[in-house]
């Protein structure tokens, strides 16, 4: 029965979009189109967040791509890719940034689990790059000594997810499910408040039911006062108390964006000062993706 109702949320999910998809226009969605995404390399993005100064987007590739991440600018157009020495990427669904004692650290997370059979799976972090969108096609490669690895793992067996962030004012990680009609928000401490360094491994095992499915894609603003979900056919924002813990801030109603379903959406980012946020697509049977901005409804 269970199969039955997921099977049947997927078929009604690619049918809203396929319908919503010939109504765009007619809808009046608050959405602009920055540019497409071009480069044949380019082809999977599930994940997106802005460097350091908002004039660029640090992305990657789902499932299958070499171990790497990429910077492309507001227009689609390829900076540069970086390739992580050593990393064995098996299904990378985002990216995540931390300050970490003044300085930048993205989190590639390595999370994605189709058949839930992965027993680990992991997040590697390396320092932010300095970024220069004037650049074309540049390759760099971090090596294995730049990258910290660390292993999740699920208290109660294997589980499929694509979304995560870092709480800029705790350091929590939070993990997102994606295939339960409920899905489950994960909040994982990364430092040992003990010795204030960084844990290699860790238990998913405290969490919150979201009246969610098919999650597939968040991100918290940069002050931590918001927080986007995104599964594939809605956006919903979560405004946080000050001090509010953000499982309680995920516990409360959302506040549901305009927002219309791509092809096979999977990322989104805020803006960097948290008044706008970015969607785009991977391209699923050859069609074209693009980078879309919203204005975020408060």
């Amino acid at each position: 029965m269970q199969i039955l109702r997921i099977l049947s949320l997927f078929f009604f999910i690619f049918l809203s979009i396929n319908i919503s998809a010939s109504q765009a226009q007619e809808a009046g969605f608050n959405r602009e189109s920055l540019g497409k995404i071009k480069n044949p390399k380019l082809n999977e993005i599930s994940g997106m967040i802005f460097n350091q100064d908002g004039s660029g987007i640090w992305c990657h590739n789902d499932s299958g791509d070499q171990s790497r991440f990429f910077l492309i600018n507001t227009q689609g157009d390829l900076i540069a890719e970086y390739y992580l020495e050593g990393a064995n990427f098996i299904d990378v669904e985002d990216i995540a940034r931390m300050n970490w004692k003044g300085e930048n650290y993205l989190c590639i997370a390595d999370i994605g689990d189709n058949l839930a059979k992965r027993e680990l799976t992991s997040l590697y972090f390396v320092k932010e790059p300095a970024s220069d969108i004037t650049k074309r096609d540049e390759k760099f490669v971090f090596a294995a000594e730049d990258i910290f690895k660390i292993t999740l793992k699920y208290s109660d067996g294997p589980r499929d997810a694509e979304a995560i962030f870092i709480d800029p004012k705790t350091f929590e990680l939070v993990l997102i499910t994606k295939r339960e009609l409920n899905v489950r928000a994960y909040a994982v401490p990364l430092m040992d408040t003990n010795t204030q360094t960084f844990k290699k491994s860790h238990i998913l095992k405290d969490f919150i039911e979201l009246p969610l499915a098919f999650v597939t894609a968040a991100d918290i603003s940069r002050d931590g006062s918001g927080i986007l979900v995104k599964n594939l056919l809605e956006v919903h924002y979560f405004p946080r108390k000050d001090k509010e813990h953000v499982l309680k801030a995920l516990q409360r109603p959302s506040i549901k964006q305009s927002y219309f379903p791509e092809p096979q959406g999977e990322a989104i980012a805020f803006s960097l000062d948290g008044s706008r946020f970015y969607t785009t697509s991977e391209r699923p049977l050859g069609l074209e993706a693009y980078i879309y901005q919203y204005k975020l409804i408060k």
